[in-house]
C-alpha cells in the first residue's frame, strides 16, 4: 500500500490540561425541581486509590485517557503504570503488562477506539483498544530523539507517528496494530517538507497536526 503526504499549514489551537494528584471528576445531573432540558454537575474528588494506585515517593502526575471505549489512568512513577475503568464493577483495576517493565508508557493517541502508546526512550509503537491488552505495534528503523504524538485513521486503517527529529519526523503504517512491523519514513518534498509535529489527530480521512518550525 502506497501512502501519499501532502501537508498544508493552518491555525490550530492547543488545549493544554496539567493533572495533579486530585482529581475532579464531573457527572451530569437532573435537577427534579426545573426544566427537564436544564443539568448540573456533581464533582467528587479521586486520588490515587481511587484509580487503583499506592502513592510511590514524591511522583503526583496521573493521566486519564478515553478512546470512546474504553478509559485508561497512566501513573507516572514506577510500575504497574496503567489502571483501567471496569464498566461491570465501576472500579479501576491495575493493568499488568510487561512492556512497561522496560519503561513508563506515554499515551501518544486515544481515540476512535485506539489507544497508540510509546515506552519512553524507545522507538517501539504500542496499541491497545481495550486498555487491558497491549500489543507490540512496530518500531521506526533509525528513528532519532523522542517519539512526540501520533494518529491513527480507523476508516483507512492507517497510523503515523511524529518523531522530535527533522531528518525523520514521520513513520506510517497500514499494518495491523496487534502485529509487529516496521513502520516505513514518509518522504515529503523541497516543495512540501514534512515538519515535526507536538500533536497529531485523524479528522475526515485527513491526519490533522500542530507542528513546530525548526
Amino acid at each position: 500500500m502506497t501512502i501519499k503526504f501532502k501537508w498544508s499549514v493552518s491555525v490550530l489551537a492547543i488545549i493544554l490540561i496539567f493533572a495533579s494528584s486530585k482529581f475532579l471528576i464531573g457527572h451530569s445531573q437532573q435537577v427534579d425541581n426545573i426544566s427537564d432540558q436544564e443539568l448540573s454537575l456533581n464533582w467528587q474528588i479521586k486520588d490515587y486509590s481511587d484509580f487503583g494506585y499506592d502513592q510511590h515517593g514524591d511522583e503526583t502526575q496521573i493521566t486519564v485517557h478515553d478512546n470512546g471505549n474504553a478509559q485508561i489512568a497512566v501513573y507516572h512513577a514506577e510500575t504497574p503504570y496503567i489502571s483501567y475503568y471496569n464498566k461491570e464493577t465501576e472500579e479501576w483495576e491495575i493493568v499488568d503488562s510487561s512492556f512497561w517493565e522496560h519503561g513508563a508508557p506515554e499515551i501518544l493517541f486515544a481515540r476512535d477506539g485506539v489507544f497508540l502508546a510509546k515506552i519512553t526512550g524507545m522507538a517501539n509503537i504500542i496499541s491497545s483498544y481495550d486498555g487491558i491488552e497491549w500489543h507490540n505495534a512496530g518500531f521506526s528503523r533509525n528513528a532519532r530523539n523522542a517519539m512526540a504524538t501520533g494518529a491513527y485513521d480507523v476508516q483507512q486503517g492507517v497510523g503515523v507517528v511524529s518523531w522530535w527529529y527533522n531528518q525523520s519526523p514521520i513513520y506510517y503504517s497500514s499494518d495491523s496494530l496487534t502485529e509487529r512491523t516496521e513502520w516505513t519514513l514518509a518522504t515529503g518534498t523541497e516543495e512540501s517538507p514534512i515538519p515535526i509535529f507536538r500533536y497529531l489527530t485523524a479528522h475526515k480521512g485527513s491526519f490533522v497536526g500542530y507542528y513546530a518550525p525548526y
